[in-house]
């Protein structure tokens, strides 16, 4: 997701999901970092750091659940948190078996190395990460290889999973040529459908392509639209896809528009440990959703809601929210005068219809009484087991939602509603989930978790404001230092020194914009 992603995006053990149909991650900037690429620092992701930290979580017994916070950041400035949860959390798979079609990129660019700190190429890497995904299926899984450049070639045919074979069958493919991910896809659904096509209950195994490539952006851009009706198409065949992405030049942001079927999700893989913990120990939290088409909406009658952060939002909105206001299935999410307008409305002698009424609702109240989508998913994954992690704690599985305090004479108080909705895997409807938070007495009270998650919040607006300040306030490291004493903020701490050394290396551009390349000989 998402616990995610949302990492794993979305990870999961006892109490966070990813809520993430696509993960994100800080691969491509820790790497960026580590290499001293500082004129080519991508912008670090709120969801990655967050997905990577190991965060004070909610325990639940429900199959799926929110859970809302409030809290100030170290300006003032109000925030809730939101957890998605689930008791799949820090769960191994289940007894379900697995249909697994593996893609290979061997094009030219998979000769390059897996990061800039390795010297150990792409497409050996994957080789070792295909054979390590192999030995840890079991007996009744099953599991084909196809290799792809301009072509596709199927190397290991669908079977129960055979770890010798696997190796056999790769050892002497190469890197050469130009890819052809539209065809490679092609190929990886016919393989994918003729295996749910050979059972007789399609819906008693999971069916996935594993898509192993470093996604270049301009072998891959050209073939979006093609690509994501390939994914749209699988999806609606029981087939979703995991794109598994390999170096740091792999375009996370580009892929996330590429994951837009149900159950598909990406990874960006840079070494062996990545893939080991996030993938082969991790099989349910990476193969695996467990629920689909997943809303979570907030009603915050006094305050304006500004962003979201994490789970794939970087500070806008989506962009359907503001048009969705009243209506009958919603109605129970609105204050009790609300309520009683739309019972004086229904007891006229005419019908009045629900449009219409949603539009005396809104006149009414200015709006301030509609429920807003803060976050919509195609697929939710439940949070990785991490068997380092203390008890009660979980990588990911939080978001943030900024909101402004509009003018009240009675300060912050109130109450703020929270509805989740989401799908079974059959696509039937659960049970909505409503949660209130009373914000006065969430803002009293000690929560670390909150406090974790707004510390993260400040580091990583702080990071990519330096990209371009180049410079790190020392306000601001005395004041991470400080969090640090009672939060995991060591991560976040040895990335705050690095980028401190490496601005100092590279100060900014004079004036008039004219850049030495001799004075910046990493700056590619």
């Amino acid at each position: 997701s998402t616990q995610s992603t949302w990492g794993q995006t979305q990870t999961s053990p006892n109490n966070n999901m990813d809520v993430l149909g696509a993960v994100q991650d800080t691969n491509s900037f820790t790497h960026s970092l580590e290499s001293g690429l500082c004129a080519q620092l991508p912008e670090m992701l709120y969801t990655g750091a967050i997905n990577e930290s190991l965060i004070r979580c909610t325990a639940t017994t429900d199959y799926l659940t929110v859970v809302p916070h409030a809290g100030r950041d170290r300006a003032g400035k109000l925030w809730l948190g939101v957890e998605v949860v689930s008791v799949l959390d820090g769960t191994p798979r289940d007894a379900q078996p697995l249909d697994v079609v593996v893609a290979i990129d061997t094009s030219g660019s998979m000769a390059s190395s897996l990061s800039f700190n390795s010297r150990i190429p792409k497409l050996a890497a994957t080789k070792k990460f295909v054979a390590d995904l192999a030995a840890a299926l079991r007996p009744d899984d099953r599991l084909a290889v196809i290799v792809f450049c301009e072509e596709p070639h199927i190397v290991v045919n669908a079977g129960a999973p055979n770890v010798a074979a696997v190796r056999s069958a790769l050892e002497k493919v190469k890197a050469t040529g130009c890819e052809n991910v539209p065809l490679a896809l092609e190929a990886s659904y016919a393989l994918a459908s003729s295996l749910r096509d050979s059972t007789p209950e399609p819906n008693s195994r999971t069916c996935r392509i594993a898509f192993f490539s470093d996604m270049c952006i301009g072998e891959v851009e050209r073939a979006t639209s093609t690509i994501q009706a390939a994914s749209l198409k699988g999806a609606e065949n029981g087939i979703a896809i995991s794109y598994i992405g390999l170096g740091a030049d792999f375009n996370a942001q580009l892929v996330e528009k590429l994951t837009v079927a149900s159950g598909s999700n990406y990874f960006s893989i840079c070494d062996e440990a990545d893939f080991q913990t996030r993938i082969v120990e991790n099989l349910r939290a990476a193969f695996f959703p467990v629920a689909r088409d997943l809303d979570v909406r907030i009603t915050a009658r006094q305050y304006e809601i500004k962003g979201i952060y994490g789970a794939g939002k970087e500070g806008t909105l989506l962009s359907h929210q503001a048009d969705a206001g009243w209506s009958r299935d919603r109605a129970h999410l609105y204050e009790p005068a609300t309520k009683t307008l739309v019972a004086q409305v229904d007891s006229l002698r005419q019908p009045v219809p629900c449009d219409v009424i949603g539009m005396i609702v809104d006149a009414a109240d200015g709006g301030a009484d509609r429920p807003v989508t803060v976050l919509a998913e195609k697929s939710v994954f439940a949070a990785p087991i991490i068997s380092s992690a203390p008890a009660g704690y979980q990588k990911g599985g939080w978001f943030l939602v900024a909101l402004d305090e509009r003018a009240s004479a009675n300060g912050t108080q109130g109450v703020v509603r929270f509805e989740l909705r989401y799908r079974h895997l059959d696509g039937s409807e659960a049970p909505s989930v409503v949660r209130e938070l009373d914000l006065q007495q969430a803002l009293s009270s000690s929560d670390e978790g909150m406090r974790h998650v707004l510390a993260l919040q400040g580091f990583v607006a702080q990071v990519n404001e330096s990209r371009t300040s180049h410079e790190i306030p020392q306000d601001f490291r005395e004041w991470l230092e400080g969090e640090a004493r009672v939060l995991d903020l060591r991560h976040q701490l040895d990335t705050l020194n690095k980028l401190t050394e490496l601005l100092a290396r590279f100060p900014p551009a004079s004036s008039s914009g004219a850049t030495d390349p001799s004075e910046h000989p990493v700056m590619g």
